[in-house]
């Protein structure tokens, strides 16, 4: 049985025509739209549909500008098969490895000697035997480590993100309503350099780190800006795939290539609904084959291998 292609059928999202699915179906959608005067955006799935395939198209045009423009951006994200959860993990990793050796640094540069009052009443309180029945031992309990804590909360914010990149629920804090108020931005701006440093300000109370060098904060917040990208992306491209049975009809959608629909029957899907722990979609750049990007369509779920260069899970 040719179980890949069954279970993770792939289709080349933008490239070369005639292999390039997302422009073949935004051209069929335009002709269709046409040729009925747009009777069809009367129906609410329609409209949900036509915005999350503009949607796409917008976030495709800009990471594929931004993967043209940016060598460095490329080799980031070339070496494997990528999806937003993918590329959020090794933003993390790198803003939090960055954060430990600044601490090291600043460690070794803090004086070591004590004040002869601080040395005072660190040995009275040892000889005090009620604070230690008030404390219940003498043992001290090793704290919690505050990068820990906030590395947990950052992901948090980047997997409710993944949730609703755009918006569309009231954002649960601060700093998720500044990456959607980012998201837009980089959606839809033409003051390139405006939204640069509104990305770099985002990324800087986000991360905590603090770049050595222009170079260097300008690669990390290209990464950045390409990761929330990305996350548009994926969730709209999720939408279409969701809707397209309800719109297969209105729009005519049965002559065209629906790959990216198909689905394994509901016992070989993923054990949570999630988009936290299951995505429909990851994608690669080949830039040579000029096909940029290939999404295999069903979905992994969290303890699926990591996704191949072919485009398997």
């Amino acid at each position: 049985m040719q179980l890949d292609s069954m279970f993770v059928p792939s289709a080349t999202l933008v490239g070369r025509s005639p292999d390039s699915w997302l422009d073949e179906l935004q051209a069929h959608t335009t002709d269709e739209f046409a040729r009925n005067g747009r009777l069809q955006l009367s129906d609410a799935d329609v409209d949900r549909w036509s915005s999350a395939l503009t949607a796409s198209i917008a976030a495709t045009n800009r990471l594929y500008s931004m993967l043209m423009r940016h060598p460095r951006l490329r080799a980031w994200v070339q070496a494997d098969y990528f999806s937003t959860w993918t590329l959020q993990q090794k933003l993390v990793e790198d803003w939090f490895r960055d954060r430990s050796a600044l601490d090291g640094q600043n460690a070794q540069d803090e004086p070591d000697d004590e004040t002869d009052d601080e040395f005072e009443e660190e040995h009275s309180e040892e000889d005090d035997p009620d604070d230690l029945d008030a404390h219940g031992t003498g043992e001290d309990e090793e704290p919690a480590d505050p990068d820990d804590a906030r590395r947990a909360a950052v992901m948090e914010v980047l997997d409710a993100f993944r949730d609703e990149p755009l918006g569309g629920v009231h954002p649960e804090s601060s700093e998720l309503a500044e990456l959607v108020g980012l998201a837009h931005d980089l959606l839809h701006t033409l003051d390139e350099d405006r939204t640069r440093a509104r990305a770099e300000a985002a990324l800087r109370r986000l991360s905590g780190i603090t770049p050595t060098s222009a170079d260097e904060l300008l690669d990390k917040t290209m990464r950045f800006e390409f990761t929330l990208l990305l996350g548009v992306l994926q969730q709209r491209l999720d939408v279409l795939t969701e809707l397209w049975p309800t719109v297969e009809a209105a729009l005519n959608l049965e002559s065209t290539d629906n790959q990216l629909s198909r689905r394994p029957p509901l016992d070989y899907g993923p054990s949570s609904r999630s988009r936290r722990w299951a995505t429909s979609s990851g994608s690669s750049f080949s830039p040579r084959s000029r096909t940029p990007y290939r999404a295999p369509a069903a979905p992994c779920s969290a303890s699926s291998a990591a996704p191949e260069w072919d485009g398997r899970c």
